[in-house]
């Protein structure tokens, strides 16, 4: 899905900090890439139906982790339409591992400095965007995982930054010896921009309920099927344009 997420030097240089600082410990201790297709309808703006086909991969190292995504969305209705490409790079720096403190107090685990770089091109032409702050690991029962990330958005074609607000999280979970997942994340973009060049503040959310299809056969974590719903408020910041769209959704662990 699109997101639509000038401060660019100090996220930058935010981001070569913690990469100097990293740099003994670059090795990635643990990995995880997965191939998804979703099928979705009642589309706005775009294509009413299309077919979206992600590659994911989430990977950590000594002082933070990684994640990453690319997105290529193909039109199924209007078939003169193009596909559309995005994708986002969102690396994180846990501010305790580095210093070496214990930074966790009740329900925070850790807090990190963190960064995402947004990156696109559909009919309204190239997107670029750029994330800057801070971020917390929570500890919620039920949860394999479950972070909030306060935000500082630019998107570079428009004036001004504004803020974001971003929970995403993961809990897997059993009814008897099938597995389930119930994972999403959602974005709270504030208003930017002046003039006729605005951007309202929007609201996107993926939550996604899915069977471990692999828990059926004893081998749990790798396939899953089920659906996932995208609801988009004020879509790309345009006023009242909003959306609701059930999508059907396979996703292949490697």
């Amino acid at each position: 899905m699109m997101r639509k997420t000038s401060g660019r030097s100090v996220t930058l240089t935010a981001l070569g900090i913690a990469f100097i600082l990293a740099r003994p410990a670059t090795a990635a201790v643990w990995s995880s890439t997965n191939v998804e297709y979703l099928y979705g309808w009642n589309y706005r703006l775009n294509d009413r139906e299309a077919g979206i086909m992600t590659l994911e991969h989430a990977s950590g190292f000594a002082y933070g982790d990684n994640f990453f995504f690319l997105d290529v969305t193909q039109p199924f209705y209007d078939k003169t339409k193009p596909e559309a490409l995005y994708g986002q790079w969102d690396p994180r720096f846990s501010l305790g591992k580095i210093t070496g403190l214990n930074l966790a107090a009740g329900p925070i685990g850790d807090v990190l400095v963190t960064g995402e770089l947004g990156y696109g091109a559909n009919l309204g032409g190239f997107q670029r965007e750029y994330n800057y702050g801070l971020g917390v690991d929570l500890k919620i029962p039920g949860f394999a995982y479950f972070g909030l990330n306060f935000w500082i958005h630019d998107a570079v074609t428009l004036k001004g930054v504004t803020y974001q607000i971003s929970p995403y999280w993961g809990a897997p979970f059993h009814l008897g010896t099938v597995g389930f997942l119930f994972e999403g994340f959602l974005d709270y973009v504030g208003e930017e921009g002046s003039g006729t060049a605005i951007s309202h503040a929007y609201v996107i959310t993926q939550p996604r309920f899915l069977l471990d299809a692999g828990s059926l056969w004893h081998k749990e974590g790798n396939l899953f099927v089920g659906t996932e719903v995208a609801m988009w408020f004020n879509k790309y910041g345009i006023s009242d344009v909003n959306e609701v769209v059930p999508q059907a959704m396979i996703k292949w662990v490697f």
